[in-house]
């Protein structure tokens, strides 16, 4: 009795261990991809720099309209959040802005393709076939939030 008890114990950790591994997390929907444009004008390039509390997705240089695009699998929990740095001007040592690019509770239902424009005022998100008219910007997150 003590034997399967213990058994029952191990299976039951080691399940919840596998679903909060962010890479192994069971999805709700499949493959979410994130796609973050300079769409910042005047010819200005785009320092970005993207991650999660688990991941850090690198430093890209964007040329104007230029993008950088991830994949992953949402957490089966609904905590998964990814943000992004960005700078301009000044060979990109300007002021730094940040924003929630993906945050789970706020984008699963509303994208699987979320596509995000940088401009000077702030991210603009568009829908997954990126119609201007189905835009919605926001402004930049405060720092310390």
């Amino acid at each position: 009795m003590m034997r399967q008890n213990n058994t029952i114990l191990v299976v039951t950790v080691s399940f919840l261990l596998l679903l909060s591994t962010p890479a192994l997390c069971i999805p709700r929907y499949g493959l979410t991809r994130v796609v973050v444009i300079n769409d910042l004008g005047g010819g200005q390039e785009l320092r970005l720099h993207c991650g999660s509390k688990d991941y850090d997705l690198g430093i890209r240089m964007l040329k104007p309209h230029q993008g950088f695009r991830w994949r992953f699998r949402p957490s089966f929990f609904g905590n998964t959040l990814f943000y992004c740095s960005v700078e301009w001007g000044a060979a990109a040592a300007g002021e730094v802005h940040w924003f929630d690019v993906y945050d789970q509770v706020r984008d699963e239902d509303r994208c699987t393709i979320c596509r995000w424009l940088i401009k000077e005022t702030g991210p603009c998100f568009s829908d997954e076939e990126g119609e201007s008219g189905d835009s919605t910007c926001q402004s930049w997150n405060e720092i310390g939030r």
